[in-house]
């Protein structure tokens, strides 16, 4: 069940904590119990530790699934048009033949294709096909990436069903989320993207939820990942999640939106019916498919997602659809702190360190693009931020043309390390600020060493000092540094360091003990 926890602090350092758990209207039958959440306090000076030892008791209770490596792949899209000026079949196939050529033996396994397959690129159309997208068909397009050495995956909003699919609209009758009046509730005002971007905004179909705990809604589902799994695909972002999240009293498919009752009484609305649906999805999609889940609950997904979404789209180019002001995956140069730029994306990474590989792969990274026009100072930003991310990577470049230059970028940031890095000073700098010093420990046979990467997203020169004990280093002995992207040798330290950082750029330090 949904949970809440409220604290309030005093002015002589008293707590006050209440916490509660919220049934949202279910009923529990006469002389039956169930259990409730488990909640334990933790008090002490250290919250780096308590975050880690509460991710550490949820992950021994739950014992959530561990996908052994951070998949790497290839999305593209940052800089080419595959919709209006190229075709989408031959862009794929090109990139994945330039990958073997260029970038051989970095692991790249998967190609992701994001509603480029769906027929008219309308939600719901799970096992359907855009045959003016990929004319040669899904089988033949999974045998060449096969021979290729790549696995299809896909985009998928499980909960959404476009209002133009009137097939499916009718199989699905009765198992949509309705408001209280008993009318459809619409999850989407209008879709924008795929064919319906070539229509006026008001003649966009609208898309409806799915009720997660509706046979029928499962029933589907279940068909759309079995199928796609025969077919070959390995990989999913399941997207939109808060479409079948919601309950009775909060936030469900709209922000603030309240649903009638769900289909089945006996599920606990929120969380058991998201979970509910969700295992559907888990076990039709297989074992060795990897869930990589967006944009709805986090901590809900733990035991059925591998991955979670811990940002917002972060590196991804699309084109802009006439009408639709912003694609949420368009490439925004020259403005970190815009919401699908590099700053939130570094926050993020920040604030869920605590969870990854613990109860999930946290994606804060999600896609890494470095090519021009992107100034050589923000692709050194996103490379280390994916390098220092410990998570999966989706290139959004055209690897088959971009710069030997901007390819070696990608290169220093694999074979990607599992660790995240953690920042240090997070506690230290409460929005508006942000964190800046984060730090990652290296344990190798031959020895060890700490890599300290220093962001700088203001205008001004950052002078830092990182002070070595608290990266767990011993204040009187001397370390000798070296700094990555100027391939400069900085000299010994003792109890810190002065890190020097121009604007917009960022320091990469590897410091070994002398």
């Amino acid at each position: 069940a949904d949970t809440e926890v409220r604290h309030r602090a005093t002015a002589d350092g008293v707590f006050d904590v209440m916490a509660q758990t919220d049934f949202a209207g279910w009923q529990l039958a006469p002389g039956a119990n169930t259990p409730v959440e488990t909640f334990i306090l933790q008090v002490g000076s250290n919250p780096h530790a308590q975050l880690d030892r509460w991710a550490e008791i949820v992950a021994a209770r739950l014992q959530p699934r561990q996908w052994p490596v951070a998949p790497l792949g290839w999305l593209g899209w940052s800089w080419v048009d595959a919709y209006n000026v190229e075709q989408c079949e031959e862009v794929v196939l090109r990139n994945c033949a330039a990958i073997n050529r260029r970038l051989a033996g970095f692991g790249l396994d998967y190609v992701w294709v994001s509603i480029a397959n769906l027929p008219g690129g309308h939600p719901g159309a799970w096992t359907g096909w855009n045959t003016n997208n990929f004319p040669s068909g899904p089988e033949k397009l999974v045998q060449q990436l096969r021979e290729l050495g790549f696995k299809l995956g896909l985009w998928c909003g499980p909960f959404w069903v476009s209002a133009d699919l009137k097939e499916e609209m009718a199989e699905l009758e009765g198992a949509f989320l309705r408001n209280p009046d008993g009318s459809l509730l619409v999850s989407l005002d209008h879709w924008r993207y795929g064919d319906a971007a070539l229509l006026p905004v008001e003649q966009r179909p609208p898309l409806y939820a799915l009720d997660p705990t509706h046979p029928k809604a499962l029933a589907f589902l279940e068909r759309a990942f079995t199928a796609n799994r025969e077919l070959g695909v390995r990989y999913y972002m399941i997207d939109f999640l808060y479409a079948g999240a919601g309950n009775l009293n909060r936030p469900g498919p709209l922000p603030g939106a309240d649903h009638a009752p769900l289909h089945n009484p006996q599920i606990v609305p929120g969380p058991e019916a998201f979970q509910t649906a969700l295992q559907v999805i888990r076990a039709a999609a297989g074992p060795d498919t990897y869930l990589l889940a967006s944009t709805g609950p986090t901590l809900h997904t733990v035991t059925v997602a591998d991955g979670i979404r811990t940002g917002n789209d972060f590196g991804e180019g699309r084109s802009i659809a006439k009408d639709s002001f912003f694609y949420p995956a368009t490439s925004v140069i020259n403005s970190s702190s815009f919401w699908t730029g590099c700053l939130p994306a570094l926050r993020n990474q920040a604030a869920a360190h605590y969870t990854h590989r613990r109860l999930y792969i946290n994606d804060s990274g999600n896609v890494l693009t470095v090519d021009q026009p992107l100034p050589l100072s923000d692709a050194r930003i996103n490379a280390t931020i994916h390098a220092m991310c410990g998570g999966p990577t989706m290139l959004g470049d055209d690897v088959d043309r971009m710069a030997n230059s901007r390819l070696a970028l990608i290169k220093k940031t694999l074979p990607r390390a599992p660790e995240a890095a953690s920042a240090v000073d997070l506690f230290d700098a409460p929005a508006p600020d942000h964190p800046k010093i984060f730090h990652r420990h290296v344990e190798q046979e031959w020895g060890s060493y700490e890599v300290v990467a220093v962001y700088n997203f203001t205008p001004e020169p950052l002078h830092l000092p990182v002070v070595l004990s608290r990266l767990g280093l011993t204040a009187e002995t001397d370390y000798l540094v070296w700094e990555f992207w100027d391939e400069r040798y900085i000299g010994r330290v003792q109890n810190h360091l002065d890190a020097f950082v121009p604007p917009g750029t960022v320091k990469v330090y590897r410091l070994v003990r002398d």
